[in-house]
């Protein structure tokens, strides 16, 4: 389906909505589609709106919770607010506000990870290391400064919004995205220090780094040695013509997704495999059935479909294409592609490839939107 919306993206934030109201057209060209894949029509199901939320934007991630809740962050054009919860039925809002924190100094949330009734957030602050530093002002006077080291830690809450405290992080790269295992433990991607190369790493439920994960065929900075005309889509350059397209938005965009016992590490906007990463750190690179000209935006697991949020830039200034299909996780191959009636955006929050709840917003209204697939529907009826 095409857009006309502006498809440029400031840090994190995303467009919650565009273009409502278009006519139902193709999410792909039918020349890009596999003749066996079979064409889903999504209907309507309902509307709710979702009360008291101002900021024009979304941030993501945008998560589904064990119970059906969507976990999100809303931004305005310079900050992204704090993390809150909305329930199914749009009636229910909780915050996971950074002033509960009370463990560590000025936390600065980065990203969340959800895992069944706890919310995880990776926070940014200082600790106090017990001493002073005598700091002497123009005058000739001295002021007493206590000193504090910044460092990134998790913060753990209940779905209520209960602050349960934080692990410190031994991390020798910088986090940008956290995920969480069954047992408690975490997969943690991010880049060097000097954002030269990625990273990812299992560590400890005690924020103890474990080990490296190695990733074969993940993106990586374009050295001077590649042929920019032959180079793999994993080079990429420093810097894109548009945000996105380089190396440091790549690292910093991308997402970690639940997949029953594994992770999923989902780079958004390349055309670089999924990587599923066992608790022992055993990574599997699965290559998605891509429509030419697309690239994977985003990525929702149910118990035997993935579902694939895809976007084509078009032409300089004509805006995005827009494509999403159910993927086969074993193989990666497209098995469906759907059509949706009216273009929901990007914020796609949960399904389980039958009941699909977007978070958009209409003017000045957010709303979870739900559309379903009646071909798929009724093939679960007995």
């Amino acid at each position: 389906m095409r857009s006309k919306c502006n498809p440029t993206i400031l840090l994190l934030i995303m467009p919650a909505l565009c273009c409502l109201g278009q006519e139902p057209q193709p999410t792909v060209a039918a020349s890009s589609v596999p003749p066996d894949v079979r064409q889903i029509v999504l209907e309507m199901d309902s509307t709710v709106d979702v009360p008291s939320i101002s900021n024009p934007f979304l941030a993501a991630p945008i998560m589904c919770g064990a119970d059906g809740e969507i976990f999100f962050r809303t931004a305005s054009s310079t900050a992204v607010a704090d993390l809150i919860a909305v329930s199914r039925d749009g009636k229910k809002i909780i915050s996971f506000s950074r002033n509960k924190i009370n463990d560590i100094l000025n936390p600065s949330p980065i990203t969340f990870f959800t895992r069944g009734s706890e919310i995880y957030i990776l926070v940014r602050g200082s600790t106090r290391e017990g001493k002073t530093l005598t700091l002497r002002r123009p005058d000739g006077s001295t002021e007493n400064q206590e000193v504090s080291s910044s460092r990134e830690f998790i913060a753990r809450f209940k779905a209520d919004g209960t602050y349960l405290g934080a692990v410190a992080l031994e991390m020798p790269f910088r986090p940008f995205q956290i995920g969480v295992f069954p047992s408690g433990d975490f997969l943690i991607a991010g880049a060097t220090k000097d954002m030269q190369d990625t990273r990812v790493a299992l560590v400890k439920s005690n924020g103890q780094f474990q080990r490296f994960v190695e990733l074969k065929d993940d993106i990586r900075l374009r050295s001077q040695s590649d042929d920019e005309t032959n180079a793999s889509s994993s080079a990429l350059p420093r810097t894109g013509k548009h945000f996105g397209d380089g190396f440091l938005e790549a690292a910093q965009i991308s997402s970690i997704v639940s997949d029953g016992p594994n992770l999923l590490l989902v780079r958004t906007g390349q055309r670089v495999p999924v990587f599923s990463i066992s608790p022992g750190g055993e990574a599997k690179a699965i290559r998605l059935d891509t429509p030419d000209g697309y690239n994977l935006w985003d990525l929702r697991t149910t118990r035997d479909l993935w579902i694939a949020l895809y976007t084509h830039r078009l032409a300089e200034g004509a805006g995005v294409e827009f494509s999403s299909m159910a993927i086969d996780p074993k193989t990666g191959k497209a098995l469906e592609v759907y059509s949706y009636p009216k273009f929901p955006g990007f914020g796609l929050a949960c399904s389980d490839g039958i009941q699909f709840s977007f978070l958009v917003r209409d003017g000045d209204t957010l709303r979870i939107v739900k559309l379903i697939s009646s071909h798929r529907a009724s093939e679960k009826k007995p």
